[in-house]
């Protein structure tokens, strides 16, 4: 029985590794301040896979962004995904992107109403410049949980990034640096993962999903195949695996 996987694996750098791919405003060994406004974790639901979650230990390293080495989250292209956050605060919002285009950057494109434009990376948002990423006029800013998203029925396998962030009212992917209103002032948080070389495309039986880490703001993601019985590669960024093959 053929099926079509996509894992989506938060890690912390780029597979091709560029200085400036996937950037955090605030550097990456920036210093989460905030006593009250922790990250405590990511979730994923799917349909295929049902809910999936990843800890992130903020409370503890007291860093914006974080690396995750050891989880991952799963999906089948073409489903509808609603992401999740573990979170302690109030009074923030929270961002979703995957690199479609594997170029290091995210695009944070949005239509007039709201949406994300066509081939934009963010893909979930609960609140910015008056609308979420369903394009819904809200009444207030103070709007955390994100919406679902539906992934493309045609994305191609490979590898891309995916990011995570808790921020406020902030569009870029690399997170709010504004005076006063920083994302570090702020309590937000970014996670990516570790560096990952990408793997060569080919059939596989079985995804055996690589570890990822996480932080603060979580960002990017990479999508993968996989050989049959191969260890994806550990990541800096977000990333995600699709394979396809027999059950």
């Amino acid at each position: 029985m053929k099926y079509t996987l996509l894992s989506c694996i938060l890690l912390l750098c780029v597979v091709t590794a560029f200085a400036d791919d996937y950037p955090v405003n605030a550097g990456k060994t920036a210093k989460h301040t905030h006593s009250t406004r922790i990250l405590n974790g990511i979730t994923l639901t799917s349909p295929s896979v049902g809910n999936q979650s990843i800890a992130v230990a903020q409370s503890s390293n007291k860093l914006l962004y974080q690396d995750l080495l050891d989880k991952s989250l799963t999906a089948r292209p073409g489903e509808t995904l609603t992401p999740g956050f573990s979170w302690n605060g109030s009074w923030m919002n929270s961002y979703i992107y995957i690199d479609f285009g594997n170029d290091g950057q995210f695009d944070c494109s949005l239509k007039a109403d709201g949406t994300p434009a066509e081939g934009a990376d963010v893909v979930s948002y609960s609140h910015y410049n008056g609308h979420n990423s369903l394009g819904e006029t809200l009444n207030s800013s103070n709007v955390f949980t994100p919406p679902s998203f539906t992934l493309p029925q045609d994305i191609k396998p490979g590898v891309y990034r995916m990011r995570y962030k808790v921020d406020w009212d902030f569009i870029d992917a690399a997170g709010n640096n504004t005076t006063n209103n920083d994302i570090i002032k702020n309590g937000g948080a970014i996670a990516d993962k570790p560096h990952s070389p990408s793997m060569p495309v080919k059939a596989s039986r079985r995804v055996i999903l690589p570890k990822c880490r996480l932080g603060n703001l979580l960002s990017s993601t990479s999508l993968t195949f996989c050989p049959t019985t191969a260890l994806y590669a550990p990541s800096a960024y977000a990333t995600a695996t699709i394979c396809r093959g027999n059950k």
